[in-house]
């Protein structure tokens, strides 16, 4: 999803396509791990905290939409120790571990065997 020039992604959905753990806190804020990386987002903030001491300034500030919440792709790629590569006509976005993933790899997508997993919006 697109939102203010930034694109963003459920972090639902991208956690999951992880195999991360995602807890939902008091005041907007959500703790992620996914591998060896921790981050921490509030919603409403571009100020987000990577491994418990790194603060990082985010793209755009994590918001809620329909009941989803929408981070940055980019925080999500760096968590991840990934590339995203962005498919913008079919609004589909590809992770692709990196050297940092962390053994943080992407779990194939249901259907598309041999496929990275797929985020759409």
């Amino acid at each position: 999803m697109l939102h203010d020039g930034v694109t963003f992604v459920n972090i639902v959905r991208a956690v999951q396509a992880f195999s991360g753990l995602l807890v939902f806190s008091p005041g907007g804020v959500l703790r992620v791990v996914v591998g060896k990386h921790k981050f921490e987002f509030t919603v409403g903030s571009r100020e987000a905290v990577l491994d418990g001491t790194t603060s990082v300034r985010l793209r755009g500030a994590p918001f809620v939409l329909g009941g989803d919440t929408y981070v940055p792709v980019s925080a999500v790629a760096t968590l991840t120790g990934s590339t995203v590569a962005v498919d913008a006509k079919h609004h589909v976005l590809d992770f692709e571990p990196g050297a940092d993933s962390g053994g943080a790899a992407p779990t194939p997508t249901p259907g598309k065997t041999g496929a990275p997993p797929r985020s759409s919006r």
